[in-house]
């Protein structure tokens, strides 16, 4: 479960906008998302992240001007691309598809959703949006069932779409300690 932690972010068909961003830059982004997933924001130097991405420390700050700043950049491609598309908005109604999508392949998956994981137990105001639009996605999935009668009203709707959001993200939040419960090793 837990393996190919370090595998290269390039799987998520990460688009260039320039030639520089299709080589130095993203390298450095892609890293930082690697590490930063792996070891968490605060663990996580800009010295280690320029090593992983073969480059100097100053060209990391040269291309994202602070540590503060790449995980923003970090967070908005993220976001990007489990939104399906190139702008950090979380209003596509392909999120709950990636998502599908990214945790029926795990391996293929791997840095994207650490990284996910990372994003939604940290302090980041990317990570709060997108808890927020899985929430919005499975009221609206819900009440559409209720609606159909296919599924029985509750007395608070909100509380019901809280509690299955946060429920289908617990394997994602607690991987490492379920795959332990199953004896797989970390």
């Amino acid at each position: 479960i837990l393996t190919g932690i370090e595998q290269s972010f390039s799987i998520l068909n990460m688009r260039s906008t320039s030639a520089d961003d299709a080589t130095t830059r993203s390298r450095i982004r892609d890293a930082a998302i690697a590490r930063f997933g792996r070891d968490g924001f605060a663990a996580t130097t800009v010295r280690a992240i320029a090593e992983a991405a073969s480059v100097s420390p100053g060209l990391v700050i040269h291309h994202f001007g602070s540590k503060e700043k790449l995980r923003l950049a970090c967070d908005e491609f993220v976001v990007a691309e489990i939104a399906g598309r190139n702008d950090a908005t979380l209003d596509s109604p392909d999120l709950a598809a990636t998502m599908q999508r990214w945790l029926g392949d795990v391996d293929t998956y791997r840095g994207a959703l650490d990284y996910l994981a990372r994003m939604l137990m940290d302090e980041s105001e990317l990570g709060d949006q997108l808890f927020d639009r899985l929430l919005e996605t499975t009221q609206a999935s819900l009440a559409a069932g209720e609606e159909a009668g296919v599924i029985t009203p509750s007395s608070d709707a909100r509380m019901r779409a809280v509690v299955i959001t946060a429920q289908g993200l617990i394997t994602l939040l607690l991987e490492r300690h379920i795959a332990r419960a199953f004896g797989e090793s970390g």
